[in-house]
């Protein structure tokens, strides 16, 4: 059964999109680990949280426990120290938040000496699994989108540019 044309370009526009979305997350990934290789590391605590706003439950999630809106998970802002002593904090901004972290909890600091702005908060795996699934969303969608593409120009049998 074939696909008419405008759907192929819908999935591979889709495709490039989620394609786009990996490249980002790949390179702040990469950002990350040169920060965490050649950066000093640091303790920090939490010394506050960040909320994104709130998110609509879905309606069976709403009846089943009465409520309507619940708020985002808390990101937690991580305060450290540089080795000259200047203070500055940074949100934990990978990993997935399982828990509310208390005010004073410790955390690992990577920062940039250079550039104490440029700071990460946690450890290695954090980098692997960013980089996983940044790979995940750049190599997948690429693939299915190119397959789409071969189909699109199939199916109208023109394999030269028009004009």
């Amino acid at each position: 059964m074939s696909r008419p044309p405008e759907e192929w370009l819908l999935i591979a526009s889709i495709c490039c999109v989620l394609a786009a979305l990996g490249v980002v997350a790949v390179f702040y990934a990469i950002q990350a680990w040169l920060v965490r290789r050649s950066g000093r590391r640091v303790t920090g605590a939490v010394v506050g949280h960040h909320t994104g706003g709130w998110a609509r439950l879905s309606r069976t999630s709403q009846e089943a426990s009465g409520e309507g809106v619940r708020p985002l998970p808390r990101v937690p802002i991580v305060g450290f120290r540089t080795e000259d002593g200047r203070e500055f904090r940074v949100r934990q901004s990978s990993g997935v938040i399982l828990e509310e972290l208390e005010v004073g909890y410790p955390m690992t600091v990577y920062y940039d000496p250079r550039n104490p702005k440029r700071a990460v908060v946690g450890e290695q795996a954090d980098v692997v699994g960013s980089l996983l699934v940044g790979f995940a969303l750049l190599v997948f969608p690429t693939v299915v989108g190119a397959y789409c593409i071969l189909q699109l120009v199939l199916s109208t049998g023109n394999l030269q540019p028009s004009g």
